[in-house]
């Protein structure tokens, strides 16, 4: 019966993997995608710009990403209070990157980054609001 459970475990581990994968993956296919539109609109700048802002955005994403974990391990019954302060780093990293741009001015910011953060974020957004639905449903998973 062990051996069983552990299969399934191993199973439904690799499920989830491929699921992942696939997310990240087709956030990335989006944001490439931006970035050829980007090429369309100003060369090789706003290609430059646009790989600025996706960077940008994955780095919010990550660090909200551990933030919410090191908050979920410190009390795993504050869920809430985990996903509150992963909203902290996903947001402010962005927008102060933004403002740094956009009030500097300059290249970066006459080739479209404002857009093109816009754009990245909200692709991001929607890849770690996936994978963090993944993580809940695999924990709830666990528990039952």
């Amino acid at each position: 019966m062990d051996g069983a459970v552990r299969r399934q475990s191993l199973t439904e581990l690799a499920e989830r993997s491929v699921i992942r994968a696939a997310v990240i993956a087709f956030a990335a296919l989006a944001q490439g995608g931006l970035c050829a539109v980007s090429y369309f609109a100003e060369s090789w700048t706003g290609v430059g710009a646009c790989l600025v802002a996706s960077l940008v955005c994955w780095f919010a994403a990550i660090g909200g990403h551990l933030v919410g974990r090191v908050f979920r391990y410190s009390d795993p019954q504050s869920n809430s209070l985990a996903a509150l302060a992963a909203i902290v780093p996903r947001m402010t990293i962005p927008l102060a990157v933004a403002a740094v741009v956009m009030l500097r001015g300059g290249r970066l910011a006459e080739s479209g980054f404002g857009l093109y953060l816009i754009a990245a974020y909200l692709v991001t957004l929607w890849a770690d609001t996936a994978l963090a639905l993944a993580n809940v449903q695999s924990h709830r998973n666990e528990g039952s």
